[in-house]
């Protein structure tokens, strides 16, 4: 029999043609069904859908002779996904908090203001929460990318998917008073 290894793989990744072993003076033979025809030529897995697909192999002997299929399951996993939303205007010197959900128990990567990459994980839910501290100026919260916690960690990356929140300057309002003149009763004005 061939020696195979069953492959997970994650959507979208560019896969190799699928591999198994054959010993000496056997060659393999490749089938898209357990009823079709074999090829030489391994077939290289689809991952543009998500989903499980089996092929099977079978060994080749010198003489010709076909070997019992053996399956090769294909496991295509989907992309891990993630959001980010907050409030988008508070007044200065105060906070906020911004709210990533995705897929449970993924690692978010965020930047604040185009700065340094930094992790968050979501919970089991597929929520985290970052709160912003107080604010004196707008700061952009960017979402880069979100990695699966499986094996294999399937991730994908994100372009221009952010919360800007814009920071107002409180003002001090203005207060003017009147004031009357008051006369007291009882008091006499002398002409």
């Amino acid at each position: 029999e061939p020696v195979v290894e069953n492959v997970t793989l994650c959507k979208d990744e560019i896969a190799s043609p699928l591999e198994a072993t054959a010993p000496d003076g056997y060659s393999l033979l490749w089938f898209l069904d357990e009823n079709g025809v074999g090829t030489t030529t391994a077939p290289t897995p689809d991952t543009s859908i998500s989903g499980t697909t089996t092929y099977y192999v079978a060994l080749v002997n010198e003489l010709g002779c076909e070997g019992p299929k053996i399956s090769l399951t294909v496991t295509v996993k989907d992309l891990p996904t993630a959001t980010i939303s907050g409030t988008t205007s508070i007044c200065s010197g105060n906070g906020t908090t911004i709210q990533f959900s995705g897929t449970p128990n993924a690692t978010v990567s965020y930047a604040i203001n185009n700065g340094t990459a930094t992790p968050i994980t979501l919970d089991a839910n597929g929520v985290a929460s970052l709160p912003t501290g107080n604010l004196s100026s707008t700061n952009t919260y960017s979402l880069l990318s979100v990695t699966s916690n499986e094996t294999p960690a399937c991730s994908q990356n994100f372009t221009g998917v952010e919360v800007v929140v814009t920071v107002t300057l409180s003002t001090t309002p203005i207060t003017t008073f009147e004031y009357e003149e008051y006369i007291c009763s009882n008091t006499a004005t002398i002409s």
